[in-house]
């Protein structure tokens, strides 16, 4: 059953709830799957109004990455496990794609926003290789659990890459030992 928008409620942390309540009015963000790099619906008082989209590089560009990195970071934001849910992944610009695994990169210039992502990535040297590497976005778009932490050896793991792994099963076992909770174990190895 697909989670409904009424289970991605993310509460915003203390800090930046008082911020965005005092600037902007806001008192909590909707995370919702989307193509769309860290689209989000606003939430003023149960009220949802519109949504927001992480801006151009410009005025309030680094504000909103922090925004969202906090929202990731302070809660776990999970997703349920869709089979062959890895097939499923968000068109990337060119400029970003080329740093991500699982990307093929086209190099001809009237396709640069329409990239596809694939398992098989081409390296640094232009040799191709396999992975399950996965975005944090990628994982929410596929309805995947994901989770993100402060953690520096964490971030080493999960980071702007997301997860990496060589196999499907080391993916899943990733996932397992991130997640912790014994609940949260016997759902995952449930769907997994």
């Amino acid at each position: 059953m697909p989670c409904q928008e009424s289970d991605l409620v993310v509460t915003i942390t203390k800090y930046w709830q008082k911020h965005l309540k005092v600037k902007h009015g806001i008192d909590s963000i909707l995370i919702y799957p989307g193509i769309e790099p860290y689209t989000a619906k606003i939430d003023y008082s149960k009220k949802v109004f519109g949504k927001i989209s992480r801006p151009e590089r410009g005025k309030y560009h680094d504000e909103w990455n922090y925004i969202v990195l906090d929202l990731l970071k302070m809660h776990n934001v999970y997703y349920r496990l869709i089979s062959n849910g890895y097939n499923k992944l968000p068109i990337v610009k060119h400029k970003k794609a080329k740093y991500i695994e699982g990307v093929r990169i086209d190099q001809k210039q009237k396709r640069t926003k329409e990239l596809s992502r694939l398992s098989i990535y081409a390296d640094a040297h232009g040799n191709f290789k396999e992975t399950f590497c996965i975005s944090l976005l990628e994982a929410m778009s596929c309805g995947l659990p994901c989770i993100i932490m402060g953690d520096q050896a964490m971030e080493e793991v999960l980071g702007d890459a997301g997860i990496k792994c060589k196999t499907i099963g080391e993916f899943h076992c990733r996932l397992v030992l991130l997640l912790g909770s014994t609940a949260h174990r016997r759902e995952l190895g449930k769907k997994a």
